[in-house]
C-alpha cells in the first residue's frame, strides 16, 4: 500500500522523465499507452511465457532462453522497460513476431490497476524476470493469480544488499521475494546476498 502510494505520487515525475529523455531519444513517445497496460496484446492460440528483461544488458543474457522457447514451438511475450531493450528484443524475435509467436512490449508502470489490466490479458503460464527486476505489485499481482513466477540470473550487489536491508525495504523486498516461485542466482555470493534478505535461492 505504501509502495503504491509512493508510486502514485511519482508518476508525474516519471512522465515528466519520459518526456525528457524524448528530447534525445524520441523512442520514449513511443507506445506510451503500453506502459499504463492500454490496448489489448495479441492474443496466442495457447498461454505465452511471459519474459521480462529491464533492458539491452537483460534481452541480451536472455537471448539463451529466448531461443530456447522459440525451439520449442512456445508462444512468447517480452517486456522491457527501456526503448533500446524492446527494439533489441524485436530484433532477436523477428520472425517470431512475424508468425505471430511472439510480441513485445514495455512494462506498464508498476501500479496495481495498470499491472493486474495486463496480467488479465495476457494469461501467462509463467512469468520469468531477469536479474534484479524486482516490481512489487507486479509480482503480487502474478503470485495472486497462481501463475509461477521466476527470477532467472538474478544478482544482487553487497551495495544494493545494505541498502536493502533497511528496516522498510527489508520489509517491501522480503514480500516481494516470496512471490517468487524460484530464483537462481549467477553465483554463490548472489545467492548468500539474496539469503540475507529472507529468499530461498538456487545457484
Amino acid at each position: 500500500f505504501v509502495c503504491t502510494l509512493l508510486l502514485v505520487w511519482l508518476t508525474p515525475v516519471i512522465w515528466a522523465y519520459f518526456a525528457w529523455r524524448a528530447r534525445r531519444e524520441p523512442a520514449y513517445r513511443d507506445a506510451w499507452g503500453e506502459r499504463l497496460g492500454l490496448g489489448h496484446p495479441q492474443a496466442f492460440k495457447q498461454k505465452p511465457i511471459w519474459l521480462h528483461c529491464a533492458s539491452v544488458g537483460e534481452v541480451n543474457a536472455a537471448q539463451a532462453l529466448i531461443a530456447h522457447v522459440v525451439t520449442q514451438q512456445q508462444p512468447l511475450f517480452v517486456t522491457c522497460f527501456t526503448p533500446s531493450g524492446k527494439t533489441r528484443a524485436q530484433a532477436l524475435l523477428a520472425e517470431a513476431i512475424a508468425q505471430g509467436k511472439a510480441q513485445v512490449q514495455f512494462l506498464p508502470l508498476d501500479l496495481p490497476w495498470f499491472v493486474q489490466r495486463r496480467l488479465k490479458q495476457v494469461q501467462p503460464r509463467a512469468v520469468v524476470v531477469m536479474e534484479t527486476e524486482l516490481w512489487p505489485n507486479f509480482c503480487h499481482a502474478v503470485r495472486a493469480a497462481g501463475v509461477p513466477l521466476i527470477l532467472a540470473s538474478a544478482r544482487l550487489s553487497a551495495r544494493s544488499l545494505r541498502g536493502y536491508q533497511k528496516p522498510l525495504l527489508r520489509r517491501l523486498i522480503g514480500k516481494t521475494l516470496a512471490c517468487f516461485t524460484h530464483i537462481a542466482a549467477q553465483s554463490t555470493a548472489d545467492a548468500a546476498r539474496y539469503a540475507a534478505l529472507g529468499a530461498q535461492p538456487a545457484q
